[in-house]
């Protein structure tokens, strides 16, 4: 039997995302599915329900339609002072899958979007390309900027229970300067240094290429701030052992590594590169396996702890990375294709703890280092 658009049986309706709608939400987008359009926008508020327990956050969701969303018009809800029995069930069907989408409880820290000290608009231009095994990203550091997130977001953050680590870029020494002064004021739990971010001052090259450039970018945070300091190590670095010494000289409690890698998408029908800065950064399942020999060799040779990452979407990856020597690990790009997937790693290392008779990850932390 035809549809009534003309649509064959098993075709699906085109759909099209389109992001920051609203300019005043901290998050938005219109969400188009054939001829149904839907507005969602996404708010952070420094409180909580009463019945809510002391430093725990709460995930909610409003829902409406509008009068004229169906052939025949109906009435606001607004108009009869409370919601119609669909609109409310709606509602709270929303909420529940929101709030049963991860535990906080059993998550490490959490971080927010990178920081800069003033807040950045990001690249124009096509943003996210997904390939085969990963995704590769042009966002460009588009951020609110650190006063924002300290007032806005940081409170929100504290409430949900795990360690908040700030991730703060910057173009300039001074820049990273002024944004960590501003965030050791703060009960921010860990600042993260990202070093890839490009030196203005010496011709674009990222702090996180040459070991000397590093050093100093990080002596000087470290000067600024009593907060652990993490140094985020980019793939990119000429030598990332010497690389990971010069920070832990230079005073970093700690390394996490690794950020993207440097890659490109050509769009077949333009004939020309996918992104408007040509290259941009890949992460996912793809690099993992560089990111593992990255993170073992790094371990071997230095002494403060270090959180690997890249392309991290198992417990079993997880648990490569901690036998490799890392103390920690950080979980990205998985995020976007399955929002348990913190959970569900978490789970996995549990399971096969019970399941091999460890205790603690400390008996197999380091144990692949030959």
């Amino acid at each position: 039997m035809a549809r009534i658009d003309g649509r064959a049986a098993d075709q699906l309706r085109p759909v099209e995302i389109i992001p920051n709608i609203n300019q005043f939400a901290e998050g938005s987008c219109l969400i188009r599915c054939g001829n149904t359009h839907v507005l969602c926008t996404a708010s952070v508020e420094d409180r909580t329900p009463p019945h809510v327990p002391e430093g725990e956050g709460w995930v909610t969701a409003e829902y409406s339609m509008l009068p004229r969303a169906n052939r025949e018009r109906s009435r606001r809800d607004i108009s009869k002072l409370k919601l119609n029995g669909r609109s409310a069930e709606i509602q709270r069907l929303i909420g529940r899958a929101l709030r049963s989408v991860v535990d906080m409880k059993k998550l490490g820290g959490i971080s927010g979007k990178g920081l800069t000290l003033e807040g950045k608009y990001g690249n124009e231009g096509e943003r996210l390309w997904e390939t085969p095994a990963g995704l590769i990203n042009s966002i460009g550091l588009q951020n609110p900027g650190v006063r924002h997130f300290i007032e806005y977001e940081l409170p929100g953050m504290k409430k949900l229970g795990p360690a908040v680590l700030a991730n703060l870029g910057g173009s300039t020494i001074e820049t990273y300067e002024e944004g960590a002064r501003l965030l050791d004021e703060t009960n921010v739990d860990f600042i993260e240094l990202n070093i890839s971010c490009p030196n203005v001052k010496a011709g674009g090259i990222a702090y996180g290429v040459k070991a000397e450039s590093a050093r100093e970018v990080v002596s000087r945070v470290r000067a600024c701030t009593k907060k652990p300091l993490i140094v985020k190590l980019s793939p990119n670095a000429e030598n990332i052992t010497e690389m990971a010494l010069a920070c832990e000289a230079a005073g970093a409690d700690g390394l996490s590594l690794v950020n993207t890698f440097q890659a490109m998408a050509i769009d077949l029908e333009k004939r020309r590169p996918v992104f408007n800065n040509v290259f941009a950064g890949l992460s996912g399942p793809a690099i993992r396996p560089i990111a593992l020999r990255m993170v073992y060799q790094v371990c071997r040779a230095v002494q403060v702890p270090v959180v690997g990452l890249g392309g991290i979407a198992t417990a079993g990856d997880a648990l490569e990375f901690i036998m490799a020597g890392a103390a920690a690990v950080q979980v990205g790009t998985a995020n976007f294709s399955d929002p348990r997937a913190c959970e569900k790693i978490t789970d996995g290392i549990a399971a096969w703890m019970q399941g091999h008779g460890v205790r603690s990850l400390a008996e197999i932390r380091g144990c692949a280092q030959v």
